[in-house]
């Protein structure tokens, strides 16, 4: 190993040089250690590049990565450990350089699962539980994480006061009824002021056929039943009074079909 030796003490000899320069000296590099190691340049750029030591690449016989001990250990420890982890693990006990990447590949290739989601499960505590920012950080971080983070009392810019309202792309008002990001439609809450709690199952309809009307007389009270009979038969309008006959004569057949189903036994 004298000749990769002195190939590396020759860049400490070196001074500034251009990027281009640079390059070409990195090329020189590698094709150096190729010819005093007897291999080809392209086999150990690619060594290099898979994260191993300038020992490992050039030497003319180098281990297979996947040996039946590292298969193994793969098999018994997988579960629960990152592949990031894993490769580290292996490394250490192995004398080997298995990148990451190589560990992805090997899971995908056997159909092995650590079982990792990447998600706090139900259950799981922050590692920071219970501690304070002196516990886990230095001072300087916590200074540059204070200026940055929400002071007390902090509203964020894009926040409504109750009451207010907003016209949502389902074309319905919704209003804010309470902190933090509480809403209603405007319409149940306009027929329950005057008529109280809407019963389960019923919704509230407009004559006009506008949404955004939600004055009192132009809202009616309707079960899908009776809903299903409007669509069905026509007899939604844009004049709201014809709508409400409309409503009427719904009420009426949905009322008439349910008697029948009930004298038939069904």
């Amino acid at each position: 190993m004298s000749n990769i030796t002195h190939v590396l003490s020759i860049e400490k000899n070196i001074g500034k040089r251009s990027k281009k320069e640079n390059r070409m000296r990195k090329k020189s590099r590698i094709t150096l250690l190729a010819e005093s190691a007897g291999l080809k340049t392209e086999t150990v750029r690619a060594r290099l590049k898979r994260g191993l030591t300038i020992e490992q690449a050039t030497s003319p016989i180098l281990r297979p990565p996947f040996i039946p001990d590292v298969c193994e250990f793969i098999r018994d420890n997988h579960k629960g450990i990152s592949h990031k982890a894993m490769a580290s693990a292996i490394n250490k006990k192995f004398r080997l350089a298995i990148t990451e990447r190589q560990i992805l590949s090997y899971y995908k290739n056997h159909h092995l699962n650590s079982g990792l989601t990447g998600r706090f499960e139900k259950g799981s505590s922050p590692a920071n539980k219970g501690k304070s920012w002196d516990d886990f950080m230095e001072p300087e971080s916590q200074k540059s994480c204070r200026r940055t983070c929400f002071k007390k009392g902090h509203r964020p810019h894009n926040s409504r006061p109750v009451g207010s309202e907003v016209v949502h792309k389902d074309g319905y008002v919704w209003v804010k009824v309470a902190e933090p990001n509480k809403c209603r439609q405007k319409q149940r809450l306009v027929w329950e002021e005057a008529h109280g709690k809407i019963p389960s199952g019923m919704f509230i309809t407009f004559l006009d056929g506008n949404p955004q009307n939600c004055a009192l007389d132009n809202l009616a009270l309707i079960s899908k039943e009776e809903n299903g009979i409007l669509n069905k038969s026509g007899f939604r309008f844009d004049d709201p009074d014809l709508t409400k006959t409309g409503v009427a004569i719904s009420k009426l057949k949905a009322m008439t079909t349910k008697k029948e189903k009930k004298e038939n036994g069904n």
